[in-house]
């Protein structure tokens, strides 16, 4: 990685990640050979990573049984919930890098729902008939938002036939929303085949890198900081 140009943070940040999957039993053989292939392209190679960011979490959140990578075409990950078994398909959101046109700065979404809907098309043949399937959409970029997944979530929904062998769609952003210290936001597609239990679905809302009560001292710093602040002014 050092001789393709990766930084030291980028590196740690690699190890950190493998180290949490191996201390918790998740065999990481497969997504690191492909991570050493793809380490020439930049952005293939964080479509991976991406991957193994995410099975992290849903190590870090309790979920069991984790495998990653774990067959040649199909979902990028499975796992296991209440004795429920659930399968992951991780698409990231490659930063946007036209953003500036002859006019100035470029405000259109770059991922508007109808791509959105494009990339769930494409994806339904890979998922297992008769499961709990849920695509999860990265976001390292705020040229892609919650909102957008919410509209095409919409849209969806309104053709349920099609769309029975997928229990939801996940939104995860790089951080969390101060507000409402949420990084994940759940879309139910409650006509699917398995749709998605109501433990499940608050399961899922609840998922973070951090730790909820991290999350909460964050946040109360950031108000004491905030409050401090407007008191000087």
């Amino acid at each position: 990685m050092g001789e393709c140009g990766y930084s030291a943070y980028k590196i740690q940040r690699l190890r950190e990640i493998v180290g949490g999957l191996q201390s918790n039993g998740v065999d990481c053989s497969k997504f690191l050979t492909i991570l050493t292939q793809r380490v020439s392209s930049e952005q293939d190679y964080y479509d991976i990573f991406m991957e193994g960011r995410f099975a992290l979490l849903l190590v870090k959140n309790g979920f069991i049984d984790v495998c990653l990578e774990f067959c040649g075409t199909g979902p990028d990950i499975k796992c296991s919930f209440d004795s429920t078994t659930l399968y992951f398909e991780v698409r990231r959101k490659r930063p946007f890098h036209n953003e500036w046109n002859e006019k100035g700065v470029e405000n259109a979404s770059p991922y508007p729902p109808q791509n959105i809907v494009s990339i769930v098309d494409e994806k339904l043949g890979q998922l297992p008939s008769n499961e709990v399937n849920i695509i999860a959409f990265w976001s390292d970029t705020i040229g892609f938002e919650e909102r957008e997944v919410r509209a095409a979530w919409e849209t969806i929904i309104n053709n349920p036939e099609k769309y029975r062998n997928l229990s939801c769609m996940l939104y995860t952003s790089a951080g969390y929303d101060m507000s409402t210290l949420q990084q994940c936001y759940v879309y139910p597609i409650n006509s699917a085949w398995k749709p998605l239990s109501q433990r499940l679905l608050d399961k899922l809302n609840s998922l973070g890198e951090l730790e909820l009560s991290v999350r909460q001292k964050h946040r109360d710093e950031l108000n004491a900081a905030l409050k401090k602040l407007s008191e000087k002014n």
